[in-house]
C-alpha cells in the first residue's frame, strides 16, 4: 500500500476566507475576558476588526486599550486611530 503525501493547506488560503483573522478574534475575546485589566488583547482585536473593515468594533477595542492602559506608549497614535475611525 502507498502512501500519497499531500501538501497542506497554505494560510494565505484560510486567510483569504477569512478563517485566520476569526480565529484570532475569538482567542483575543477569550484573553481579553480573561484579563479584564491587560490591554493587550484589546490592542490586537481592535487591529484584527480594522482589518476585517469594522470600524464599529475596532473603534470599540481601541478605546477600551486605552481605558485600560491610559499611559501607553502608543497611546497618541491610538487617539489618531479613534478620530480617524470616528470620522468615518
Amino acid at each position: 500500500m502507498s502512501h500519497v503525501w499531500r501538501r497542506p493547506r497554505s494560510r494565505s488560503r484560510s486567510a483569504a476566507d477569512g478563517t485566520a483573522h476569526n480565529v484570532s478574534v475569538c482567542g483575543f475575546e477569550h484573553a481579553a475576558a480573561l484579563r479584564p485589566n491587560y490591554g493587550k488583547p484589546r490592542l490586537l482585536l481592535a487591529e484584527a476588526y480594522e482589518k476585517k473593515h469594522d470600524a464599529d468594533s475596532a473603534l470599540r477595542y481601541y478605546k477600551e486599550y486605552l481605558k485600560v492602559y491610559p499611559d501607553a506608549p502608543d497611546a497618541k497614535k491610538i487617539q489618531k486611530k479613534i478620530e480617524k475611525l470616528s470620522a468615518r
